[in-house]
């Protein structure tokens, strides 16, 4: 019986078998890979962008309303209009 647990000598390595695509299918792959990693990073740049615009307006929101330059109605005030 083998052993389960037996480990892997330099024997079984060399009897291993790595296929890889041909240079040229290589070349190909990274180009993808830099075109999609160039986009996701413009789209995360955006995004960051967005959230701090956010930010910044949730900032002003909340300054308006407690400085009293914002109506904020009441729950009763918009039943009341409605």
């Amino acid at each position: 019986m083998e052993d389960p647990f037996r480990g892997i000598n330099i024997g079984d390595l060399r009897r291993l078998v790595i296929r890889v695509p041909p240079h040229d299918v290589q070349r190909e792959i990274g180009r993808v890979l830099e075109a999609r990693s160039a986009a996701y990073s413009r789209l995360s740049e955006t995004i960051d962008r967005q959230i701090a615009l956010l930010r910044e307006r949730r900032e002003a929101f909340i300054t308006a309303a407690v400085t009293g330059k914002l109506h904020v109605p009441s729950p009763t005030t918009a039943n009341a209009a409605a």
